[in-house]
């Protein structure tokens, strides 16, 4: 078995693990990134729709406080609310001034990816920066246990699955940073391994798990018979129609009026969707009347314009939708600073429970990974 030594071990090569990774080498630690594939690539922050919910560009703090604890029915916890509001706009500013490319819009920023890997900018500015200061990283392998001693987590072990090689991680501190488990449903739009392996190391190592009851599913997931799941862009529904196969508004009917609907009200949008097929109706959504003027201006909705028109012909037909996996609400229970119950272990991103409640609202996903990945 091999053995590597380092000061601070990071399972989890996405967004949440790179920023926590240059947050503790800035800080003089050695450093050392596992994870299933390289840095950044085939994770949910690379998959992602690239946009960080913030209060900038006329939405205030206290509107993306309150917005943010609306969509996940109160149940929040407010710290860690108030954290994400107050700090997730300098880290993003941060991210700019190191060079990621994006659009500032009113109450987000969004990077300037192209489809379907709309965070790709994101991931691949992290990844290069882990390089420049040299944190080492260690792809293509499985983290299955965490080696405890004491009562303090002192790395993990873990298997190299493409020279079939066992390792054991020896570390002074350990940062879950694995996501979520969206990739067990049959029905989702996550990375392959995204198989919920820090939920179970945690709670093996002894830490209390939260909230995992919530599991997200975004209304606005392609559901046309023949064709791979496509998530569409969040401001299509707004710009277009949702109708169920009798012609009524799905929405009107639902009373589902907070805008972006495919932001604020994923899980009662999700509901209704889900309603209406128990009555024997199918869900769809209308694009016909959009023309060149009426189509949504942002990165995603443009980036998928001409597909949608070419491909599946939205400008003469109706497209179905319907719910499909999107993120986990629960997680481990942290503190502030990414801190576990274990002497040892700290995470951040979505393996982590308590910041979204009930349900995520659209694009805080992002901002956390950046502001609680540079806290762990």
């Amino acid at each position: 078995m091999e053995i590597v030594k380092t000061d601070v071990l990071v399972i989890g090569g996405g967004g949440a693990g790179m920023r926590a990774a240059l947050a503790a080498r800035e800080k003089g630690a050695e450093v050392l990134l596992v994870s299933k594939t390289p840095l950044g690539k085939s994770t949910c922050t690379y998959l992602s729709g690239g946009a960080f919910s913030l209060a900038v560009e006329g939405i205030s703090r206290e509107t993306h406080f309150k917005n943010t604890l609306q969509a996940g029915k109160g149940i929040n916890d407010p710290e860690f609310v108030k954290i994400l509001v107050e700090e997730a706009p300098e880290r993003v500013r941060e991210l700019h001034r190191f060079g990621l490319k994006g659009a500032w819009r009113k109450g987000y920023f969004a990077c300037l990816g192209k489809a379907p890997s709309w965070g790709a900018p994101l991931t691949d500015l992290l990844a290069d920066s882990a390089r420049e200061r040299g944190i080492a990283e260690k792809p293509w392998v499985i983290i299955f246990d965490l080696l405890a001693e004491d009562g303090k987590i002192k790395g993990a072990l873990g298997f190299e699955f493409r020279r079939g090689v066992p390792i054991a991680f020896l570390s002074k501190a350990t940062v879950l940073a694995n996501g979520g488990g969206g990739a067990l449903y049959p029905r989702n739009d996550n990375p392959v391994r995204t198989t919920g392996d820090g939920y179970a190391l945690a709670f093996q190592a002894g830490c209390r798990l939260r909230d995992m009851e919530f599991v997200q599913f975004i209304p606005i997931g392609l559901a046309e018979e023949g064709s791979p799941g496509l998530l569409l862009a969040v401001s299509l529904p707004d710009a277009g129609r949702i109708v169920n196969s009798s012609g009524e508004d799905v929405l009107e009917k639902y009373q589902i009026v907070d805008k972006p609907v495919a932001v604020r009200c994923r899980d009662t949008f999700s509901q209704a969707i889900m309603k209406e097929e128990e009555r024997g109706e199918r869900v769809f959504i209308d694009l016909r009347a959009l023309g060149d003027k009426d189509w949504p201006k942002d990165n995603m909705a443009m980036s998928q314009k001409q597909m949608l028109r070419d491909r599946f012909s939205c400008a003469a037909r109706l497209l179905r939708i319907y719910p499909t996996v999107h993120f986990f609400i629960g997680g481990v229970s942290t503190e502030p600073d990414g801190g576990t119950e274990v002497p040892g272990l700290f995470a951040a991103g979505e393996v982590v429970g308590g910041l979204h409640g009930a349900n995520r609202m659209g694009g805080n996903a992002l901002s956390e990974i950046i502001v609680f990945g540079y806290r762990a």
